[in-house]
């Protein structure tokens, strides 16, 4: 699967509002695919990371990308259903999910996997995250901003609350498509923000470069 913008911003935005309390910090990666977010995390910050991926072609790829990062002894590549995945109380979960139920599905099987979520459903997902996540905890999610009603209602039956939405735009003039959120199981206020990836000339905004900088070498 091809890196998205949209991925790499939210795996810059996510390793901008880690917090790691201590060494022994451990981050548990959902559907890591090439191993994006765990890479750009580790970059970032000292953690232990489980990368779970479902796909034998992504994470054999995941692997030789952790493997070229000389920083990838932190990330450990588990080729597995997230759902048989038995480790629990984790400090921070990331994952950028399959988007879409019930809609068109590609040619391909890994595809499909990537992109429609006919493997790990949201119900599915957000019993995962109130399973998994310790007591003082975060995860960050990259949803489609068309299903936030979705989103709450499923917070809601987990016990579990949004201190953060930031909802993304392609462009000023664009509708957002994209919500990255921060969960926690206290309750709190939420926090809404918004950031924009071009300009009306299509160049990349100040907010945008200032996450990515670290990143992308063309910045």
């Amino acid at each position: 699967m091809k890196v998205t913008t949209d991925g790499c911003l939210f795996g810059a935005w996510s390793a901008a509002h880690i917090s790691v309390r201590s060494p022994g910090t451990r981050l548990l990666d959902i559907g890591t695919g090439t191993g994006l977010l765990s890479l750009m995390i580790a970059q970032k910050h000292q953690v232990h990371i489980d990368a779970i991926e479902i796909d034998p072609a992504a994470a054999a790829q995941a692997e030789a990308n952790i493997k070229a990062a000389s920083f990838g002894e932190r990330i450990r590549i588990v080729n597995d259903n997230i759902l048989h995945h038995e480790a629990t109380n984790y400090d921070i979960i990331v994952s950028n999910p399959p988007f879409y139920e019930n809609e068109l599905i590609a040619a391909t099987a890994a595809k499909n996997r990537a992109h429609h979520s006919s493997e790990l459903l949201w119900d599915n997902l957000f019993a995962v995250l109130s399973q998994k996540l310790a007591l003082e905890g975060c995860c960050y999610l990259l949803m489609p901003y068309k299903r936030k009603n979705d989103l709450n209602n499923l917070l809601q039956r987990e016990g579990l609350f949004a201190s953060k939405f930031v909802l993304v735009r392609q462009s000023p003039a664009h509708s957002p498509f994209r919500i990255m959120v921060q969960i926690q199981r206290q309750f709190g206020l939420t926090m809404e923000e918004e950031v924009v990836i071009c300009d009306e000339g299509e160049n990349y905004t100040p907010a945008f470069e200032a996450l990515l900088k670290d990143y992308y070498l063309n910045l």
